[in-house]
């Protein structure tokens, strides 16, 4: 009997996801339990990547090309499954490269960013994305902001009704010498 409540769970889920075969722990994205909480660790996550790029590079992404290289690494980086890359492809939407759930666009504005402000009173109006999306935002040479937008498509806020955002300037460790 419970091998065929098992069997029958399976063709369930099988149904249920297009006949794809789906991992036991759900990707970033799907707003799965406890999807919240690990908001923050993602961002930290993804400012890892930025930051790996910027002293595999000298500079963050400038060129489309370059952007694609670090949309496909955040992703496969928070999700469990890599994307296949024959069939999914960044894209372009409006001044951002988007890839999945993650996008990322030069915005030379950060370069005299008021972080502080941004944070603690009020972000940009244009701050806008689809819910739950993470943005990275680069002045293509050595800094980065990334925010996550909330259901409302504005910038997530942390309990003290702060915007939840990493702000970064690189620094070229091989310079500093």
């Amino acid at each position: 009997m419970k091998k065929s409540i098992n069997a029958f769970i399976l063709v369930l889920i099988n149904i249920a996801f297009a006949g794809q075969i789906v991992s036991a722990q759900a990707p970033f994205f799907l707003g799965n339990p406890g999807y919240e909480v690990m908001l923050p660790q993602y961002m930290q996550t993804v400012a890892g990547i930025m930051r790996q790029y910027y002293k595999s590079n000298g500079r963050m992404p400038q060129f489309e090309s370059e952007m694609d290289k670090a949309l496909l690494e955040i992703h496969n980086r928070l999700n469990i499954n890599p994307a296949d890359t024959t069939k999914m492809f960044a894209k372009s939407e409006g001044a951002y490269r988007v890839f999945g759930n993650v996008r990322m666009c030069l915005e030379n504005s950060i370069n005299n960013a008021n972080a502080m402000n941004w944070r603690n009173i009020k972000p940009p109006e244009n701050w806008s994305a689809p819910a739950y999306n993470i943005v990275v935002l680069s002045d293509g040479n050595d800094k980065f902001l990334i925010w996550v937008a909330g259901v409302d498509g504005r910038p997530l806020r942390d309990s003290s009704n702060r915007t939840l955002i990493v702000y970064e300037q690189c620094v070229n460790t091989d310079n500093a010498r």
